[in-house]
This record gives structure tokens, sequence and C-alpha cells, in this order.
């Protein structure tokens, strides 16, 4: 798979934005855009619809061509049985990994989860890479290692190209298939620029939040994370410090 250096501008002209939310994370799931077909045959709307077998080994369904995975679940036997062709391996600290039929093809992205590595150039080759592969019938699996981070960036990026969700949207979405995703600040700061670069604008803003002595930026919907954090320092932290005996 060829990969660009960066994402074309030209896409912009040619994509019609769609219409911004800014309703805070964790609002009514009613509001949450569905990738196509993918709640059909669920018992109730909002339940991710995954095999027992692959939620135990951490892999999620983002949407009919799509998955999202942790290391361990990169296993012949189970791609076999989700009818994954494709696997798309974000982690330049994996080894290969056993693949097997019905898998045809494997894509590997030098990535690490830091912040400072650009993930912004790959977004549109994974993307394509998603979306042609679901052309042909199949199922692209990408993962990193906890299938938190980088794998997420990369079903953000897909979700906001392909199935024309602002990055608010697609990240509330993605989070009612797994909750854990977390990208770093870094790849979120660059999830903001591809959103601009495709539709001129964004969803999502960076916040300053205090930590100590200092303070940083942190994606908007991240704040709720931040708040429940501080939370439970202040119910439990000061317990934990009394209860300590020298």
């Amino acid at each position: 798979m060829k990969v660009p250096q960066s994402v074309s501008s030209a896409m912009a002209p040619q994509l019609t934005p769609p219409e911004m939310d800014d309703s805070p994370v964790g609002g009514d799931e009613a509001d949450i855009p569905r990738a196509e077909d993918d709640t059909k045959g669920q018992e109730s709307q909002g339940t991710p619809r995954c095999w027992p077998p692959a939620a135990a080994r951490g892999v999620f369904e983002v949407s009919s061509c799509l998955l999202l995975g942790e290391a361990r679940g990169v296993e012949a036997g189970l791609l076999a049985a989700l009818g994954v062709t494709c696997v798309v391996t974000a982690a330049a600290e994996l080894p290969p990994l056993p693949l097997g039929p019905p898998v045809e093809d494997s894509v590997r992205l030098a990535l690490k989860d830091s912040p400072g590595d650009c993930i912004e150039s790959l977004f549109d080759a994974v993307a394509d890479k998603v979306d042609a592969v679901r052309a042909k019938g199949g199922r692209t699996l990408v993962h990193c290692v906890a299938g938190v981070s980088r794998s997420a960036a990369l079903c953000l990026a897909y979700l906001m190209k392909y199935e024309r969700m602002t990055l608010r949207k697609a990240f509330v979405y993605l989070r009612s298939r797994r909750p854990a995703v977390r990208p770093n600040t870094g790849f979120f700061r660059q999830l903001i620029s591809y959103e601009r670069r495709l539709f001129g604008r964004s969803s999502v803003d960076m916040v300053r939040i205090p930590t100590g002595d200092n303070s940083h930026l942190i994606p908007d919907v991240y704040e709720p994370d931040y708040r429940r954090t501080i939370l439970f320092e202040q119910r439990y932290g000061r317990q934990l410090t009394s209860g300590r005996r020298c």
C-alpha cells in the first residue's frame, strides 16, 4: 500500500461537510450515527454487535466492513470466523502475527503510540484500503497493541471520510463500540486537522486543563473523563492517604 506523505487538500471541495453537532459526549445514544447495516440483527440498538469469542480477544465490530482490535485478537481461527480478508497492523513494535485464510492482504505500519508520531499522512491510505476491501465484499481488521490509540485513530479517520461523520460523532460512535478507545493527544490534534481538511471545519477543540502546577491541552471530548478522574481523586484520595500507617 502506497502511503501518501500528506493528506490531499484536493478532497475538500469534493465533500459536503456533515452537520456539526456541539452536543456533549455521552448524550442521547439515539443521536449516535450508525454505520451502514451495523444495527441489523441486534437485540437492542446501542448494544455493540460482537461475537463473544471476539470480544474476549479484544476485537470489536465498527461497521459491516471494519473491525477494531488488539494484537491478541489476531489469530488465524478467529480471523476466519469473522470473515476478515485484510489485516492492518498499526504498531511498529509488533512482530508478524499469524494470519492464514481467508486473509488475502496485510499491511504493516511503523507507528509508535507517541504524540509526536505522524499518523495523519496514513489516514487517507488506510481509509481508502478499508473501502477498497469493502467493495470486494471483504472485511478489514485494524489493530495495534491494545486497540485504544493508534488503531482507534485510523478507524475514526475512516468514519469521517467514508461514513460522513464529524469527528465528534465518530468518537462517540466508536466509544459505543469499544468504550476504551482513547487516541493520544497528538493523534487527536491530527484528527482535528484531518477533519478540517475534509470538511473545512472541526467539531472538536483542544482545551487547556490544570494538572498540578502546570496545565496541558486535551481534546474537549476527553473532558468528562478528566472530570471523573478528578472527582475520584477528591473522593477517594484523602481516604487512601488518611488510611496509611507508618
